[in-house]
């Protein structure tokens, strides 16, 4: 997802710290594969920011059991705002760049092959201490 440089520069106005602010990632998987995912945060000229986020250990996404049933996954991404913890740091974050390692084996018990049908689709969120979620997809940029 791109164009988020107003939304997080909006954000780096106002007092938050690390924990103030949480990137929700909600994956929707049909392929039986389970994947690792490795999230960039970067700036309008496409380059990383010193912001960034951590996936906790052991978060993946899950795989479909009969690859056309969508199985469903929420990754809280933990927010590190790089050198001197500074908020502002993430005012220059434009996009959020995912890649996805997927495992080596299918889903547990499964023998679904892959087929031009099955996808991998993620919605970000963002929460922000004292209950605000927003749909970053859905914010005018």
């Amino acid at each position: 997802i791109t164009g988020l440089n107003s939304t997080f520069s909006t954000i780096a106005d106002y007092d938050f710290k690390v924990g103030d602010v949480t990137v929700i990632a909600i994956v929707t998987n049909t392929t039986p594969l389970e994947f690792a995912a490795q999230v960039t945060l970067l700036d309008a000229d496409g380059h990383e920011t010193e912001a960034q986020v951590k996936i906790p250990e052991g978060d993946k996404i899950l795989g479909s059991a009969d690859g056309t049933t969508p199985k469903e996954s929420t990754i809280r991404l933990q927010l590190d705002l790089g050198k001197g913890g500074h908020v502002s740091n993430i005012g220059l974050v434009d996009a959020i760049n995912v890649k996805l390692n997927a495992s080596s084996a299918a889903v547990k018990g499964t023998t679904v092959p892959l087929n031009n049908n099955q996808y991998v689709g993620v919605k970000f969120q963002l929460e922000l201490k004292g209950g605000i979620t927003v749909d970053l997809d859905k914010l005018p940029l």
